[in-house]
């Protein structure tokens, strides 16, 4: 088993269970620790802000924002269910394959931010597409009970 850790948003590193074993980590209390790698040390300081996943951590004095992913995480970030549409843009694609269940706007219909869209289930479990801004519906390109792919076009939008 392995998980990732992605830090700054940047640079990601994936490492395995057994590899973690050969590392010495010192748990010093709840805000710091002492990690020995390859016979050097870190002083480790961790900002708790309530999410284990998300963390900031100074090593020795230098701060990096890190992301822990484990096996789920990794599927999710896989299938595409982590990116993020840009906010008023011409469309809204599908985040993942899956069958539409409902359309719930109409062409020509004003529509805003955060906005319910569609429902589309995938893995037997219902997902309410939102708008990410403000706009008008131009088309629907899909239609109730269709099967859709991972990025294929659901609704065309109007800039305002």
């Amino acid at each position: 088993m392995a998980f990732n850790i992605i830090i700054n948003n940047t640079r990601k590193i994936t490492i395995d269970y057994d590899q973690l074993a050969k590392h010495q980590y010192f748990q010093i209390d709840e805000n710091h620790a002492h990690l020995r790698i390859n016979g050097t040390n870190y002083a480790c300081e961790i900002s708790q802000n309530g999410n284990t996943k998300n963390q900031t951590i100074t090593i020795n004095g230098m701060d990096y924002h890190i992301q822990i992913q484990d096996e789920l995480d990794q599927l999710i970030d896989s299938m595409g269910l982590n990116e993020l549409h840009k906010p008023n843009s011409s469309n809204i694609l599908s985040p993942m394959p899956g069958l539409v269940l409902e359309i719930m706007v109409k062409p020509g219909e004003n529509i805003s931010k955060d906005q319910p869209l569609l429902i589309l289930e995938a893995m037997k479990m219902e997902n309410i597409i939102k708008a990410e801004g403000d706009g008008v519906i131009d088309k629907i390109q899909v239609i109730k009970g269709d099967k859709v792919e991972k990025s294929q076009m659901l609704i065309l939008l109007k800039k305002v």
